[in-house]
């Protein structure tokens, strides 16, 4: 989820979201990562969503992983010191199916609630939005992706990621998935 941050810079995310307070839970198989950043410069996806352009909010992130590999995100904002109910945002759903070992189909889309925008203004932000979110994720995402696969695939030692405080999500996925494959078998 800190990806964000850099790939997404000013679309999805910013320096001031890296200071996030993450929280990790996991109930049965589902592993929720949550991102929390108060009073933070807002990105532009949730500056245009909100009815005053919140240049700073109190912002969430949260995605729950269901495995094998589908994803739930919350992704908002509200004026800072405000509770959450007030602000803004959207739900996106990923879903995720594996074609071949580096192939995979991902489907996404995304819904936004409580609206605060007038009727003229949404149209113009659903056309935007759809815009923005196509350009990260076809311009942005896909070439770090198609990127990481190159260099595994051209890897001479068994690859050994560093993991930081803020991979303590995607590892509890892995053990899950593990665990899942493992029973599989």
């Amino acid at each position: 989820m800190s990806h964000i941050n850099y790939t997404h810079a000013g679309i999805l995310g910013n320096a001031d979201a890296v200071k996030a307070e993450v929280e990790v839970k996991q109930e049965g198989d589902v592993v929720t990562v949550s991102r929390n950043s108060p009073s933070t410069e807002t990105p532009g996806i949730l500056q245009m969503m909100s009815p005053e352009g919140f240049e700073t909010g109190d912002q969430w992130n949260t995605i729950s992983w269901y495995a094998p590999s589908n994803l739930l995100l919350e992704f908002g904002v509200s004026k800072p010191g405000e509770p959450k109910e007030s602000g803004t945002g959207y739900f996106a759903i990923h879903l995720l199916t594996p074609e071949t070992e580096r192939s995979t189909h991902y489907h996404y889309s995304a819904s936004r609630y409580n609206v605060l925008t007038d009727d003229e203004t949404n149209k113009t932000i659903r056309d935007t939005i759809y815009k923005m979110r196509t350009f990260a994720f076809a311009d942005q995402d896909v070439p770090v992706i198609e990127a990481q696969q190159i260099a595994m695939d051209q890897a001479v030692e068994e690859l050994v990621p560093t993991l930081l405080s803020v991979d303590t999500g995607p590892l509890r996925y892995q053990k899950v998935l593990d665990r899942l494959l493992s029973e599989e078998k």
